[in-house]
């Protein structure tokens, strides 16, 4: 006695076979088109045997189930038991892989994969699959004539549960409190990651490498978990000349987008007087009609405007104006046209507040020194980041942690931010601090504070977020997008800060090096070492999706690209020039494209 009977209905489409054997029957169930379950019952004799099975037979027509016409299919687990050639078990297999990677090279890859198995070993609904050489093996699931890879080893597809949330504390995902990021693979003591947001080209969410020893999150990659899973596989199995991953384009290297070409002429800048002082990319700034530029400290307490111009001039001096230098920060912040200058006089820190006239002439409105009441002493280790809008300067003392609010105009001060006990900031270093809009952005290497600076003299804190950021990050605003660009100088060269969504955005992973950058209307300009100086614009009209466009730069004159990266002293652009400028007041300049490819 043998019955096929099928069952389907808008909620369900089943299966239950059911065959006699002497005094035992065997019922397979479940789902149409898988394996199912499989359930022996023996009997004292044959005809108890065949009245129960039979007695089954009739409560299943009742409830619906039906006789398929059809010749039932063999159970996958008996086919893979049945297969004795090595051949045809390996050509079975690629047959039963190949749906997870259908294209190449990795259709490829996984022949190369199979053509090292040497057994296999059928263990409940599960395949072990064993290679040459090789003491662990492959795990894959049986369904129907496919087979899904599991395990091999400490490798295994889906989350283990060693993975913790506090991991990312120290990654770019870290802030992303909408929807935590699900373990894909568990790859030993490290994970891949599906990413909370971004997708790859098969519009699944994409994935990332997160490594157990720390550092920032690799990827994200266009690759899909099945591929991955192989890839890793294979580099086990120590299989050589392997795929590459395909890291998605908004997370890669420079080299990753086309090169455009630009025709570039060597000069020399024109100095009216003598200069013993060195151009640094920190303190050149466009200055807001963008018909001249300024380069601070080009000599000690002087400061010199240059037209802009393929032969650019110097038109304008500023003497005895105090200016530090702050590394990986600006000692100079503009709003509108109207500069601010930190320094230092007597020891003591000061303001200067610059007033652009016309044709590049600046004159000097208030000095102002930082009185602010502090509990420690002023000095250019307190000072910390600061910035300027409207009448007002926000600053940070980077020992206290206090947020002050200076109005220039009258020397008020207002301390708007004091930690305390709850909010504890012992061992955060101070990156930054940015105005956007009505709202204040200050910022260490673990997290953000936002303000809400409506009432411009007192700022009310709103609400802090993650925000991991190297030490040694800096940043600039773009006002008209909303978006404030950070540059951490380890492992990702820019993230973008969406602050009408909270989002942030990362490009270029594991590029460390980045100069000048500049904001022209809707686009972010900056040099990047990737192998060799390259030019980079970024177009954006999206901070999910920029425009970016990369420029090969000529040769500097350097034995290797790495010394043309340090000929690069600063950059500056606006919407008809571009220069660089090199050591020994040097600069190439060539005519921005009027469209960006």
């Amino acid at each position: 006695m043998k019955h096929h009977l099928t069952f389907k209905d808008d909620k369900s489409d089943k299966f239950w076979n059911i065959e006699v054997d002497g005094t035992s029957f065997t019922v397979t169930y479940g789902k149409t088109g898988t394996a199912g379950q499989t359930q022996t019952k023996t009997f004292d004799d044959e005809e108890k045997c065949l009245k129960e099975a039979e007695k089954l037979l009739s409560e299943k027509l009742k409830k619906g189930y039906v006789e398929d016409a059809r010749k039932p299919q063999p159970n996958p687990v008996e086919k893979w038991k049945s297969i004795v050639d090595i051949k045809d078990l390996q050509k079975s297999l690629v047959n039963a892989f190949i749906h997870l990677v259908p294209e190449t090279p990795f259709s490829k890859l996984l022949e190369k994969v199979i053509e090292k198995t040497t057994e296999i070993e059928v263990k409940q609904e599960t395949l072990h699959i064993k290679f040459a050489d090789e003491r662990k093996v492959l795990v894959a699931g049986i369904s129907s004539d496919r087979l899904q890879m599991v395990s091999f080893g400490e490798l295994y597809l889906g989350d283990t549960g060693t993975f913790e949330e506090d991991l990312l504390e120290s990654t770019s995902l870290a802030n992303n409190e909408e929807k935590l990021p699900e373990v894909a693979i568990s790859d030993y003591a490290d994970w891949w990651l599906y990413h909370p947001t971004l997708k790859n080209k098969r519009k699944e969410p994409a994935l990332c490498f997160m490594s157990h020893a720390g550092g920032n999150i690799q990827g994200p990659f266009e690759n899909s978990v099945d591929e991955i899973f192989l890839h890793r596989l294979a580099q086990y199995l120590q299989i050589q000349e392997l795929p590459k991953l395909e890291t998605i384009n908004k997370g890669g290297s420079a080299t990753n987008f086309e090169s455009f070409t630009l025709e570039f002429q060597k000069g020399k800048l024109e100095l009216a007087t003598e200069c013993h002082g060195n151009i640094r990319s920190e303190n050149i700034y466009c200055l807001p009609d963008q018909s001249h530029f300024v380069i601070f400290s080009i000599d000690r307490y002087e400061h010199r405007v240059f037209a802009f111009s393929p032969q650019p001039k110097e038109t304008f001096a500023l003497k005895e104006i105090p200016h530090q230098f702050r590394e990986g920060g600006k000692g100079c912040k503009t709003n509108g046209n109207q500069l601010a200058i930190l320094g230092y006089s007597n020891g003591e820190p000061v303001i200067s507040f610059l007033e652009y006239l016309h044709q590049g002439v600046l004159t000097v409105k208030n000095t102002v020194k930082v009185n602010l009441p502090w509990k420690y002493t002023v000095s250019d280790k307190s000072a910390g980041p600061w910035t300027f809008k409207n009448d007002y300067i926000y600053m940070v003392n980077s020992v206290d942690k206090t947020c002050s609010a200076i109005n220039f105009n009258n020397d008020t001060c207002n301390v708007f931010f004091e930690p305390d006990k709850k909010n504890d900031m012992y061992g955060e270093i101070e990156i930054g601090i940015e105005v956007v809009g009505s709202k204040i952005y200050r910022y260490t290497d673990s997290r953000v504070f936002i303000f809400d600076a409506s009432e411009p003299g007192t700022p009310k804190l709103l609400k802090t977020k993650k925000f991991p950021m190297e030490h040694k990050a800096f940043s600039l605003v773009m006002e008209k997008l909303g978006v404030i660009a950070f540059f951490p100088l380890r492992k990702r060269a820019v993230v973008l800060w969406d602050t009408k969504t909270d989002q942030t955005y990362d490009y270029f992973m594991g590029i460390e090096s980045v100069m000048g950058p500049m904001v022209i209307g809707d686009e972010l300009w900056f040099i990047m070492y990737d192998q060799k100086p390259i030019l980079v614009c970024m177009n954006v009209i999206s901070p999910e999706a920029p425009i970016i466009s990369t420029f090969a730069l000529p040769k500097l004159g350097g034995k290797t690209e790495v010394d043309d990266w340090f000929q690069i002293n600063g950059f500056c652009a606006n919407s008809t020039d571009i220069f660089i400028f090199l050591s020994n007041n040097g600069y190439i300049h060539t005519k921005r494209p009027r469209k960006i490819p």
